[in-house]
């Protein structure tokens, strides 16, 4: 099932603009917004902290204790409020998480509803209910994924190249982190991809290896009847086998993948550094040739970047720091990966689902049908002149012309023409 960018928008909508469920619309909605407004303050404090780190190792260099422990202690500071903020998204958002699923529930629910007789018949109900179990928590899913941890963490590292070309004013080290972070997150979905045969497999051989212990075990008396013991042992030993080595498969290229990973991330790491300490020598040599007695010098510290670019000794650690955040929650990009792949899969049959027209509904002015008749008293239901028939049904069939009327306190039986 192929998934709009409109069916996407409005199944995900709950999420972002919340109706009216226990709690009123408007409390809702404060709750999911206030989910963004922490996601932005815990990455402003994230983003703050390596550069307040930077600016304490600097002044350590220069021997000004005081400035050194105020920088720490605000860098600190900064830290415990990115964490705080954090976790009060995730609080938040556990109350618009149950407000959406409230919401979306009782969507689906109402419009199953409102579904034919005949499309209840053709429908196998398990797989109806599994589509809109699924479908549902897949929008959580992505929410989770997608939309608060990876677009975050990509921002985030938008925001780092755009520190490290214009704060820094080093447009090299800009280029460099971004290439690299680029390709991790690459080569991770790449490699992901080709993993994808090996597990698999796995399920495969795992429900082949069940199934054969299942099947010879119910059949118990018909194996020992023709003595077949040792051909089912064969068949269950091959099939174990089968499955460990396609666990070795999965198990081997989950390492290659954590090698590879590491590799880009020790290059990225060894190139920013190498960077950074060329940054740091430019601007002391510069210091230097201006009377300076070496770059930590307070000397150094008193000329502008202007006249002397470069970075201070501190950066370095920025630097450190910054590259250390960055590949941090990339380490499980694989498997966010896979669970927005499948979300995205679960979300469409939902949509799919949802999208189902009601062969019958009301017309728009139908008027609600009266308790009581105003004449009769004692009739308690009457069909005039229906017709009916269902879109998928020929003309010939159905009803046609129906009336009769079904009096209080009686039992009437519709009966065809087999009785």
């Amino acid at each position: 099932a192929s998934l709009s960018k409109r069916a996407f928008l409005v199944t995900l909508k709950p999420y972002f603009w919340p109706d009216a469920t226990a709690t009123s619309a408007l409390t809702n909605r404060i709750r999911a917004a206030t989910t963004w407004v922490c996601v932005g303050c815990s990455k402003a404090c994230s983003l703050t902290a390596p550069i307040l780190l930077g600016r304490a190792s600097t002044a350590l260099s220069r021997a000004d204790y005081p400035e050194c422990v105020r920088y720490s202690c605000l860098y600190a500071t900064l830290n415990f409020a990115g964490s705080f903020f954090k976790e009060s998204q995730s609080l938040v958002y556990l109350k618009v998480a149950q407000a959406a699923f409230v919401q979306l529930s009782e969507v689906s629910f109402r419009h199953l509803h409102s579904l034919s007789l005949d499309w209840h018949l053709k429908k196998k109900l398990g797989e109806v209910l599994r589509s809109m179990d699924r479908g549902i928590a897949a929008c959580d899913i992505l929410m989770k994924f997608a939309f608060l941890w990876l677009l975050p963490a990509i921002v985030e590292c938008l925001l780092v190249v755009i520190i490290f070309a214009s704060y820094f004013n080093y447009f090299p080290l800009a280029v460099a982190v971004f290439f690299f972070v680029f390709a991790y997150m690459t080569w991770t979905v790449l490699v992901t991809l080709w993993r994808k045969k090996f597990r698999k497999q796995v399920t495969k051989s795992d429900n082949d290896f069940h199934d054969i212990c299942t099947d010879s075990l119910i059949n118990f008396e018909t194996v020992k009847y023709f003595t077949g013991e040792d051909f089912e042992m064969k068949r269950y030993a091959n099939a174990v086998e089968k499955y460990q080595s396609g666990s070795v498969n999965v198990a081997a290229s989950l390492s290659f993948l954590n090698i590879s990973q590491n590799f880009l991330l020790q290059c990225c790491l060894a190139t920013s550094l190498t960077l950074a300490a060329y940054g740091i020598k430019r601007r002391s040599d510069c210091c230097v040739s201006l009377g300076c007695e070496d770059g930590t010098s307070q000397c150094c510290a008193d000329i502008s970047y202007n006249t002397c670019p470069g970075m201070e000794v501190g950066d370095f650690v920025t630097v450190l720091t910054y590259t250390l955040q960055l590949f941090m929650p990339l380490n499980f990009l694989g498997t966010v990966y896979n669970a927005i792949v499948m979300a995205m899969i679960d979300l469409a049959n939902l949509s799919e689902l949802l999208a189902e027209s009601p062969d019958v509904s009301d017309a728009p002015d139908a008027a609600p049908l009266p308790k009581i008749k105003d004449d009769e008293a004692d009739i308690a239901v009457e069909f005039d002149n229906v017709v009916f028939h269902y879109p998928t049904q020929t003309n010939t069939m159905g009803l046609k012309g129906l009336s009769f009327q079904l009096k209080r306190g009686t039992t009437t039986a519709v009966v065809g023409s087999t009785g």
